[in-house]
């Protein structure tokens, strides 16, 4: 099988170890939970089920009745009455002496007899609830076993060795503590693989081949995590930090990623010459604004007039993820109203970006806003002075405001992060999207976490790592880690050369920015 008849393997037939460990790990409330109400629950109830058991021990010499006796015949005898001596012992008959003599049950008492091994010597226990109770019953037996051993086994000859004495430790000593962290660590490994299953058999999207498989839209890109904390100094103090790719503690990768999503951005909004673009996603958390403000980035950065719009009215981030503060006339509701008398449009640039970013706060009423003329107009002038108009829209799952967005908007980009939504809640949004009106021109892949797995790194994925989804960019026509190298919009490498790529088995070159 070579390597893309492996990489078209049905998707659903795929073990994603990485994603079921980081699903069990992050309940790992659950699982400390479990455990520790095992753990009590099987303290206290060992505690309640305990029942001591007391052993009264005597030891016997065994010999035969004989002038000739020797070693090897009292070893001989006290075999023969070891094998027979335990069912002696438990005879109706001896139980009945026994108990008349003590007035005790028999009905809870065991009694065995034992040879020590390579000697005459015969260890008899008898075990009862109660330490007194074995005591006596031991010595009611040394009194009477002579009426059923001497009809049995006639030769031998039974001297006590050691007199029995009443037991003061009970055989089962008490180990609630042990129980329980026995049970707890049981309970534990229990729920680490109930969650393991569930997540097994969960519909949510584990990987980008369930991605391409499972969405129905395009994958235009893999977005891996970036680690939104750093650290500051030797020991220092974890500090969050602004995941925008012109900013310098930006991972290379991370920008990248945006730069090709761009392209195949460009590509299919220019096919129906779009110029407003909502970017969705089906539930809050999936990193949308994220995509939002940095796809906005890497078209400025391509000297391109964006407008980046904050439609979250229910929890708005883009003023906080850029670190500005607008007058509320500059604000998306009374901006709107104004905009027709408003052609100063520098009052929305962000320096530092080249960005025209319009910030917004809690509304209500917001989806009626959106329907509405004030809003219509300001993206019908917008358009007329602007390249590209992106839209970061409310998720769809907290109301109707996102749908009200996808009739406005031309085109539609979802955000979809790993291992968190179902496959047919997203095909839901995408057919909710398409039928107000908005062309759905595909989907990111977002927060893809490393695998635990060797050789699954989640480097490897099929549409690459975080390069667009293509060849020349580490994509499906192409991806090679260790023997290849990726380095932004080159490869270099055995059979790979310059901006687009050459691969040896295509042999043609690829232009990620027309390629479908």
């Amino acid at each position: 099988m070579n390597i893309r008849e492996q990489n078209e393997a049905p998707a659903a037939m795929m073990i994603d170890w990485g994603c079921i460990i980081r699903a069990v790990l992050k309940r790992w409330e659950v699982i400390v939970l479990a455990a520790i109400i095992s753990a009590v629950g099987a303290y206290i109830l060992a505690g309640e089920l305990y029942s001591p058991r007391y052993s009264a021990t005597t030891t016997y010499v065994v010999s035969e009745r004989s002038e000739s006796v020797n070693v090897y015949s009292s070893l001989d005898a006290a075999s023969d009455l070891a094998e027979a001596f335990t069912d002696i012992l438990n005879s109706n008959i001896l139980k009945e002496k026994v108990s008349l003599q003590t007035g005790l049950s028999m009905d809870n008492v065991k009694i065995r007899a034992s040879l020590i091994s390579d000697t005459n010597l015969l260890d008899l226990k008898v075990t009862a609830d109660r330490p007194e109770d074995a005591f006596f019953i031991l010595e009611a037996l040394i009194e009477h076993h002579d009426i059923v051993t001497s009809k049995v086994m006639g030769n031998a000859v039974l001297q006590t060795l050691k007199a029995p004495t009443v037991p003061t430790v009970p055989d089962n000593v008490r180990n609630n503590k042990g129980i329980a962290v026995k049970a707890g660590i049981a309970a534990a490994v229990a729920a680490v693989v109930t969650l393991g299953i569930i997540c097994y058999l969960s519909d949510t999207v584990k990987n980008a081949e369930q991605a391409a498989e499972l969405i129905d839209a395009k994958l235009l890109s893999v977005i891996h995590h970036e680690n939104s904390r750093v650290r500051i100094g030797k020991g220092g103090l974890s500090v969050k930090r602004r995941l925008l790719i012109h900013l310098p503690s930006c991972g290379f990768h991370f920008s990248e990623t945006f730069k090709n999503l761009r392209a195949r951005v460009e590509h299919r909004m220019a096919e129906d010459q779009g110029k407003i673009l909502l970017i969705a996603s089906a539930a809050k958390g999936e990193g949308r604004t994220t995509v939002a403000s940095n796809l906005a980035v890497a078209f400025a950065q391509k000297n391109k007039r964006v407008v980046l719009i904050d439609c979250n009215t229910a929890a708005p981030a883009i003023a906080s993820l850029f670190s500005i503060t607008r007058e509320k006339d500059m604000m998306l509701k009374r901006f709107s109203y104004s905009i027709g008398t408003n052609t100063d449009y520098s009052v929305l640039r962000n320096e530092d970006t080249r960005l025209y970013i319009v910030t917004t706060v809690r509304m209500n009423g917001a989806a009626e806003f959106f329907l509405g003329a004030s809003m219509k107009r300001m993206l019908e002038i917008l358009s007329t002075k602007f390249d590209y108009i992106i839209l970061d829209s409310p998720c769809f799952d907290e109301g109707i405001e996102g749908e009200c967005l996808a009739r406005l908007a031309s085109h539609t980009l979802l955000v979809v992060r790993q291992d968190d939504q179902k496959a047919k809640r997203i095909n839901d949004m995408i057919d909710t999207v398409s039928a107000a009106g908005s062309k759905v021109i595909g989907f990111v892949f977002n927060d893809v976490k490393a695998s635990f797995v060797p050789g699954n790194d989640g480097k490897n994925d099929v549409y690459g790592y975080g390069y667009g989804g293509y060849a020349g960019y580490g994509g499906k026509y192409g991806s090679r880690y260790g023997k290849y190298s990726n380095y932004g919009n080159y490869r270099y490498g055995k059979y790979e050369y310059g901006r687009y790529g050459y691969h040896k088995q295509q042999g043609q070159e690829i232009d990620p920015d027309t390629l479908d």
